[in-house]
């Protein structure tokens, strides 16, 4: 729990990717988070000095043997928390699946191996606040090899608040075949 409300989405531990924005009255959040594990060690970090834009709280959870999990909180401090929402309600991109769901507070994707030779995705990107400024750098030039980002970034209404969502691929390696038919076209 923490000492806002608004968290979003709805706290479950294995959801890893949390967001909130609050007013520029806010300087500090408490969080209180307990381990499943009583042996297990909470390490909390980023929940005091807000300052205006983002900012991230940093929840270790460190269990007897080693292993952890990283939870994420994105706290977004502006003066008008009505026009600060730069968040996207859906990203679609036609005849491919993300490697996990999509969630508005994720701002990392990845959509695994694509075929060599693709040029282009067709992308929906659609923000939560119907006065935000979408716009998508890289779906309409993919790389030729290896690994490919395309960026979605979401300005909220107030010109100000930004989130970036990153949306990786890998080109998947070519056959003898396919890289003649394309040295031919080019």
């Amino acid at each position: 729990s923490i000492s806002e409300e608004g968290l979003s989405p709805f706290f479950a531990r294995t959801i890893v990717d949390y967001a909130i924005t609050v007013g520029e009255n806010v300087s500090s959040i408490e969080v209180l988070a307990l381990p499943d594990d009583p042996n297990a060690r909470v390490e909390i970090s980023g929940n005091t000095n807000i300052v205006d834009g983002d900012n991230y709280i940093n929840i270790k959870v460190t269990a007897e043997n080693g292993y952890y999990r990283n939870y994420t909180i994105t706290v977004t401090k502006v003066k008008d928390t009505s026009k600060a929402n730069a968040f996207l309600e859906n990203l679609i991109i036609e005849g491919y699946e993300f490697t996990k769901p999509f969630q508005s507070e994720s701002l990392s994707y990845d959509l695994g191996e694509i075929p060599f030779g693709l040029e282009s995705f067709n992308i929906a990107a659609i923000a939560k606040d119907p006065n935000a400024k979408v716009e998508i750098v890289g779906a309409d030039k993919l790389v030729d090899s290896g690994e490919g980002v395309i960026t979605v970034k979401v300005t909220a209404q107030d010109g100000t608040t930004t989130k970036e969502y990153k949306v990786k691929y890998t080109v998947k390696a070519a056959g003898a075949e396919e890289l003649q038919e394309k040295q031919m076209q080019d």
